[in-house]
């Protein structure tokens, strides 16, 4: 079952990265880093994305 994170009023591109990361937390640190940091460059002022990081 998949849980989603409720990041608040980010556009909906960046929420799906978002949720990538989370699901890859406990397994693929390098993955993790990855989605979020891709998140940052796609939309710099979604603030969910600096509390991810």
């Amino acid at each position: 079952m998949d849980y989603l994170i409720d990041f608040g009023d980010v556009p909906p591109e960046v929420n799906q990265i978002l949720q990538r990361g989370v699901s890859l937390y406990r397994h693929d640190a390098i993955g993790v880093d990855a989605a979020f940091r891709e998140a940052l460059e796609r939309r710099r002022d979604a603030l969910p994305t600096y509390l991810c990081l």
